[in-house]
């Protein structure tokens, strides 16, 4: 029988690649249903956005539409680790009350998360211009970059 830890998923919103397909994922819903003005107010209860990031979404959504600013919004919201077990939870809000909008943007996530978690590693070779002799390695990714090649391995 598996424990709780083994059906808790990590959280890999830390990765800019899966952040990144993450975002252009769920990017169609979230600007077709999320209106800034409607959810500003519950995001800030949660320190996920600084009050220039506010003021730029505000500001943003005035010139220029709803759709504008909820772009600007989760490029700004989705700098900030956890961000969507956040917004998950602010769509929930009874402030905001877009549960149907929350479960689809979880199931797009599972999609995402499951493609993810499925990569293979791969060796990328790119040449610089210019020659520079260091290494550095980590558990997590290895670099090395010598006599103007430079190896990065990822998981795609």
């Amino acid at each position: 029988m598996a424990s709780n830890a083994d059906s808790i998923k990590p959280d890999p919103t830390w990765d800019p690649i899966y952040n990144s397909t993450l975002k252009s994922q769920i990017q169609e819903t979230f600007v077709y249903f999320v209106i800034p003005e409607n959810v500003l107010p519950v995001i800030l209860r949660y320190n996920i956005l600084t009050i220039k990031d506010q003021e730029h979404i505000k500001a943003v959504t005035k010139s220029n539409g709803n759709s504008e600013g909820a772009d600007v919004l989760l490029d700004r919201i989705s700098r900030y680790q956890g961000w969507f077990e956040v917004f998950q939870e602010v769509l929930r809000d009874d402030a905001v009350r877009l549960v149907h909008v929350a479960d689809q943007l979880n199931a797009i996530k599972e999609k995402t998360y499951e493609k993810f978690s499925n990569r293979k590693s791969r060796k990328v070779k790119l040449a610089f211009p210019f020659k520079v002799k260091k290494k550095h390695s980590s558990s997590e990714d290895e670099v090395m970059i010598d006599k103007g090649k430079f190896i990065y391995n990822y998981d795609t």
